[in-house]
């Protein structure tokens, strides 16, 4: 289990690796709701580091909050970081929160927060997102609804891979979420237009862009984990998986293309 935060000497929180870079991601000054808060350390870091105004940190269950509660009171922040159990985004009030951030659940479940309480009509401006599975579906939906992409990040940590996105909500504008990297990707791997869109969606097109160094050994070792399954699986019993992955292994195979022909970093 990936250890989450830890105290430093001077009593100060810690994050783990995959909650610092999530908190890096946040744009500074504005007010913070933190959906799925847990023990509330993010939000403790956000006001200590300053990056934040101020901090909602919100949770489902009653018995995390409590505890974000006590962590809260401990650093002596209960003025500028309320807590509020809330399903999603459902007592978020509009104008509250300049930047709002899920972490550590399924995509599925994240698409069904935004679709349940658009953040725009709540006046959020972006959102930092961290999917944990669904991740190809989880960035179609962002891309189809027009959020536009502005930073990605993926970590390594304890031998597992976590991507996480900074997304801006641009309700009147129309524009393309990915910018003009699929064509660059077509053009390079020669590829076709839809491909590189889906490879996109699977990968994260800013990840793919800065040749991320997590990314191209989640591409190693999902292109051995493809192999492996599909030598086990019969293409004639297992039809729809097999497709599946031989899909996903093209698509790591353009994606390792792409790595080929430039520097990782």
């Amino acid at each position: 289990m990936v250890q989450e935060n830890r105290k430093s000497e001077n009593g100060n929180v810690q994050l783990s690796a995959r909650l610092q870079a999530v908190a890096d991601l946040v744009s500074e000054g504005g007010r913070v709701a933190d959906i799925g808060t847990d023990h509330g350390f993010v939000p403790i870091y956000l006001i200590r580091s300053q990056k934040a105004s101020a901090c909602i940190a919100m949770d489902v269950r009653k018995g995390p909050l409590e505890r974000a509660e006590a962590h809260i009171r401990e650093n002596g922040l209960a003025d500028v970081i309320k807590t509020r159990i809330s399903d999603g985004l459902s007592a978020l009030h509009p104008k509250e929160a300049d930047t709002i951030i899920c972490a550590g659940m399924g995509g599925r479940l994240m698409q069904r927060i935004l679709q349940e309480k658009d953040p725009a009509e709540l006046g959020i401006h972006e959102m930092v997102l961290q999917p944990q599975s669904e991740l190809m579906e989880f960035r179609r939906y962002l891309r189809e609804c027009g959020y536009v992409f502005l930073e990605e990040e993926m970590i390594s940590e304890e031998g597992k891979y976590y991507p996480m996105m900074k997304v801006e909500i641009m309700p009147e504008k129309q524009c393309d979420p990915y910018g003009d990297f699929p064509e660059e990707l077509a053009g390079v791997t020669g590829c076709s237009k839809e491909e590189a869109l889906r490879v996109c969606d699977r990968f994260g097109a800013l990840l793919l862009r800065k040749r991320v160094s997590a990314l191209y050994h989640y591409l190693l070792h999902g292109d051995e984990v493809c192999d492996t399954i599909l030598a086990k699986l019969c293409e004639q019993t297992h039809p729809d998986r097999y497709e599946e992955l031989a899909m996903e292994k093209e698509d790591i195979q353009t994606a390792l293309v792409w790595y080929g022909n430039g520097e990782v970093r």
